[in-house]
């Protein structure tokens, strides 16, 4: 709920990362307790992950600063072709997230 997403509404959770990261098990099975769908992804690639975004009408996902970087980095006809992810909050102990890639991203997947 640190987010504002609620129990037993209709998100989705997308998982691009391996599940024995701590952060990423903890989101998803947040997910999974609060009742919402949760897509497991078998290899991250950028397409592949806004291509599921938009099939299963994903809301939210937890990634790290590489992700962002690779998604930016799509041709601009590939990332405006899908849909955005509400909310997208990132985990990097070992890296910072710099401020230009969040502006980056919010300008992009904010509605």
């Amino acid at each position: 709920m640190l987010f504002g997403i609620q129990s037993r509404d209709d998100n989705v959770h997308i998982v691009g990362s391996p599940l024995y990261h701590t952060a990423v098990l903890r989101f998803s099975g947040a997910a999974i307790h609060m009742g919402h769908t949760v897509v497991l992804m078998d290899k991250w690639t950028g397409e592949a992950m806004l291509e599921l975004i938009e099939r299963y009408r994903v809301t939210h996902s937890h990634m790290v600063p590489t992700q962002f970087h690779r998604l930016l980095a799509l041709p601009d006809e590939t990332r405006h072709r899908y849909g955005p992810v509400v909310v997208a909050p990132h985990d990097s102990r070992r890296r910072s997230c710099p401020i230009d890639t969040k502006h980056a991203m919010i300008e992009w997947w904010v509605p």
